[in-house]
């Protein structure tokens, strides 16, 4: 079986991330604490996959690599 190589994830902003998850609607009035709370652990988990990227860059063994890209669950960002 081929393992295919995971695409790089592309950089985004807090500001950038939140102006596409509310579509533009920052009034606070009408989006739930759930609904920020959504948000935020969304990009969390956006976050640390560009920092697990970034960091399996500079494994020279790519036995490490793998290792951290399929052994880190996002589902502990909660």
């Amino acid at each position: 079986m081929k393992r295919t190589k995971k695409a790089k994830p592309t950089p985004i902003t807090a500001e950038k991330y939140l102006e596409i998850a509310l579509g533009g609607n920052y009034n606070i009035s009408t989006l739930t604490l759930k609904h920020w709370e959504s948000c935020l652990i969304s990009f969390a988990r956006l976050k640390v996959t560009e920092a697990l990227h970034e960091t399996s860059e500079h494994f020279k063994n790519a036995e490490n690599v793998a290792y951290i890209k399929n052994h880190y669950s996002l589902d502990k960002i909660v």
